[in-house]
């Protein structure tokens, strides 16, 4: 079974594509891509979903190997800017 098809849920689907975007402007130019192609699109970080949001049939777009930065943190405000990869 291929990693992508499932997730924490009891589903399986195959996806037709997967890609693991190494920067955000890779991220964006495959969302722009799947979109324009009318692909389903899935986003995948843990892929811990219950419920099968983590897997798809169209393009599945895996964040959590490099797109996992802590980009600013403000302790005063609680407020921290992160990566889409990035998980608690």
């Amino acid at each position: 079974m291929h990693k992508m098809a499932s997730d924490a849920s009891v589903f399986e689907i195959w996806p037709d594509k997967v890609s693991t975007p190494q920067a955000i402007g890779q991220l964006l130019e495959t969302t722009r891509n799947a979109l324009s192609a009318h692909l389903p699109l899935t986003l995948r970080a843990g892929g811990t979903s219950l419920g099968g949001q983590a897997i798809g049939s169209g393009v599945v777009i895996d964040v959590s190997r490099h797109l996992t930065h802590i980009l600013d943190y403000r302790p005063d405000e609680f407020e921290v800017d992160v990566e889409p990869g990035v998980i608690q």
